[in-house]
């Protein structure tokens, strides 16, 4: 089974890159992004729970005279997941406590996998980096482990989450959301360690 997947791999074959990452926000319907993702709600009639659950909106649509906003960045982390997990139980790590990670507590909460997050700041997370540092049990704890940072997003492809990397084992599953470049810092370090796992194209519709 594939153990590392990014969100190019998963674009076009379980969703689109209309969701990619929570950076992009291109839609069929319009395109919002970073913080007019925010913004916009002001500006709408009505806000689907996809979107009030992660208090953002990358989806507009028009529905007579009534503008509704909606997120697909919950369901396109979603359905990525599950198919590609498979049923697998395990439980996440999320590195990362901003937009995008809100998206991803949205989607496993959907999935019931439970999950701790890991923030620069206490009081953002579960988790510092420095604690992970301390103590290399917390990530041996977790077997799913997601980057929901904009670290290794191009053209900054040497930087990655503040982890040890040695510390993730073939137990691991890696999820990046990062879809430029498709190998980010995070899946290739994860590959080094492993080198008998490739990041093969996942078995999806």
């Amino acid at each position: 089974r594939d153990r590392s997947i990014s969100m190019e791999q998963a674009k076009g074959r379980t969703v689109t890159g209309s969701y990619s990452s929570g950076t992009s926000g291109k839609t069929a319907k319009g395109e919002s992004k970073a913080t007019y993702k925010i913004e916009v709600m002001s500006f709408l009639d009505k806000i689907d729970i996809s979107a009030a659950s992660v208090k953002a909106v990358n989806v507009v649509k028009r529905k007579g005279n009534k503008l509704i906003g909606f997120n697909s960045d919950v369901f396109g982390f979603k359905e990525s997941l599950k198919t590609w997990l498979m049923g697998v139980e395990l439980e996440a790590l999320i590195f990362g406590s901003g937009g995008s990670s809100l998206a991803v507590q949205a989607g496993l909460k959907a999935l019931n996998i439970p999950f701790k997050i890991v923030s620069r700041e206490i009081k953002k997370g579960d988790f510092t980096y420095s604690q992970l540092g301390q103590d290399p049990s917390i990530i041996n704890r977790y077997h799913l482990l997601i980057n929901a940072t904009p670290k290794g997003m191009f053209p900054k492809i040497e930087e990655g989450p503040p982890i040890s990397y040695e510390n993730i084992g073939h137990n691991h599953y890696c999820f990046d959301l990062i879809y430029n470049p498709e190998k980010t810092f995070f899946i290739r370090h994860y590959l080094l360690i492993l080198p008998f796992f490739f990041i093969l194209e996942p078995n999806l519709p």
